[in-house]
């Protein structure tokens, strides 16, 4: 029978290992791989997380073992300890000891194994559960004071560096300050001066100067031409410039408490929000200012002028391809434009992705070519006139295919159980057999994608269109460009689940663009 194993490194953990204890993480699937070898099991997936979330809904790896363990995926599941599955509220205990419960899944620990279809097991598993979370509400009461005493003394309490500063180990004491990076701290400063007073713009024709306001987006694709990233690595958006420029800390301030988790049970649903906290503090940090006071007070004041308006969520569908067409190069959704200047009066679609190398085209000439497409189905499946990726041999050579991905699959979980023999007769090593097996079930994850990918049997492409020809034929009858677009779209949501729309090539102005847009439709299935 299957098994898998959970590992997930506490608060306890991270102290040790800071006094000089091994990586955590290791040590513990060193244990539980050699316990399963001895129980004469093969671990068959190991789901590590790495962050150290307060409930279920914070742990992305402890949400696909309870859906795995729902689904009756493993007969065991080994960990640790039994803390280690659930430190969250009485309502996360209660779904991990119900899951298992209702499953049957056995949990194995280096000091006993759970059945939690034996009452006095399932009673000492609760028991465990509750104590995990009084040890977790203890530590957390005293990491909470710590950091307050910090803030207090104006150390820096964040967990990575923010743009223009570094973080660095207060000498001789607890806690952390910043230290100045000054090629970062130059951008911060010209950003913070182009957005209150905009600059020059030289035009490349005429040489004439012109003066032009500067926003969000302009610093942030000025950022990403020169290359400069995130602290986090990523490219920089217009949220992402405001939000640094708003942040108190370019004026030497530390901050606490700016935003409060609050949860709340609407449907018996937990649902959390984070608004502005009435604990907020702000004191003078230890660091050095980028930004003076009085340039941080123009900015705050500018961006309360430049405030947008609440999003309107039921503002009306204003495109007949609203959600329908997807970017062939992203992925993302193709959205309706306003075009301006020679263009003005057009709408272009559009992917939504910034910097996406896929070009826009005329909205109208791509609803047009695909009521055209549309209508081809029609006198395909009229005609029995189908092109030949549509022949007879479709359905035999998805067949063909989804026998060949199949043994495909069944040979990388054989070569999964071989890894497991290798490693129980010490042939490989920990290391080894975890760097083998991460890249083993990467493999298996996209060959079984590939699978999914298939059509189902009997269900591909030209028996999709067959059986839709009434709808096809009801909607080219029935659709009208003198309907609102929402009415057209919904239309088109009747016969299609998506159109993936391909155009790379930006066209000059005596060229068409949709004579360059190649565009694929997916049939509804029935």
């Amino acid at each position: 029978m299957p098994h898998s194993a959970y590992i997930r490194k506490s608060r306890k953990d991270i102290e040790a290992e800071q006094q000089g204890a091994g990586e955590t993480l290791a040590r513990h699937r060193r244990i539980l791989l050699e316990l399963a070898r001895r129980n004469g099991h093969v671990i068959d997936q190991i789901y590590e997380e790495i962050v150290s979330g307060d409930s279920i809904a914070e742990r992305a790896m402890m949400q696909q073992l309870l859906a795995d363990v729902q689904a009756g995926k493993w007969s065991g599941v080994y960990v640790y300890e039994v803390e280690r599955l659930a430190r969250g509220d009485t309502i996360d205990q209660g779904i991990v000891a119900q899951t298992f419960q209702y499953s049957g899944t056995l949990i194995i620990t280096p000091q006993r194994t759970f059945n939690p279809a034996n009452e006095a097991d399932s009673e000492y598993f609760e028991f465990g559960l509750f104590m995990s979370r009084r040890e977790y509400n203890t530590t957390k009461r005293r990491l909470m004071a710590g950091r307050w005493a910090s803030h207090n003394e104006g150390k820096y309490l964040g967990s990575r560096d923010p743009f223009g500063y570094q973080r660095y180990k207060l000498p001789g004491q607890k806690g952390w300050s910043l230290r100045i990076v000054p090629e970062q701290a130059k951008l911060v400063r010209w950003a913070a001066d182009v957005y209150l007073h905009g600059r020059d713009v030289v035009d490349p024709l005429t040489g004439q100067t012109t003066h032009e306001p500067v926003g969000a987006q302009i610093i942030a694709n000025e950022f990403n031409a020169m290359g400069v990233t995130t602290t986090l690595g990523n490219q920089w958006t217009a949220n992402g410039v405001r939000h640094m420029l708003q942040w108190p800390g370019y004026i030497g301030k530390v901050q606490w408490f700016q935003r409060e988790t609050k949860v709340a049970i609407v449907d018996g649903q937990r649902q959390k929000s984070r608004p502005v906290s009435d604990k907020y503090s702000l004191q003078d940090g230890l660091h050095e200012p980028i930004l003076d006071q009085s340039t941080w007070d123009q900015l705050q004041a500018t961006f309360a002028g430049r405030k947008k308006g609440a999003v309107n969520t039921g503002r009306k569908v204003m495109s007949p391809l609203n959600g329908l067409v997807k970017c062939s190069e992203c992925g993302k959704a193709m959205i309706r434009t306003p075009m301006y200047g020679h263009l003005a009066g057009i709408d272009y679609l559009k992917c939504s992705t910034v910097g996406c190398p896929t070009s826009s085209a005329p909205l109208a000439d791509v609803e047009s070519l695909i009521l055209q497409t549309l209508q081809e189905w029609v006198t395909w499946v009229e005609t029995d006139a189908w092109p030949t990726e549509y022949g007879d041999s479709s359905n035999q050579h998805t067949e063909d295919m989804r026998v060949a991905a199949q043994k495909h699959l069944d040979d990388l979980h054989k070569r999964r159980l071989r890894l497991m023999e290798l490693l129980e007769q010490e042939i490989y090593d920990i290391p080894t057999y975890s760097q083998r097996n991460t890249a083993l079930s990467e493999e298996i994850a996209r060959a079984q994608s590939a699978i999914d990918a298939l059509p189902p049997p009997q269900q591909d492409r030209r028996s999709r269109i067959t059986a839709l020809l009434p709808q096809l034929k009801a909607l080219l009858q029935a659709y009208s460009s003198d309907l609102p677009p929402a009415d057209r779209n919904a239309l088109l949501f009747t016969v299609l689940d998506k159109v993936i729309y391909t155009k790379t090539r930006r066209c000059f102005r005596n060229e068409n663009p949709i004579d360059h847009v190649g565009i694929e439709l997916f049939p509804k299935s029935l």
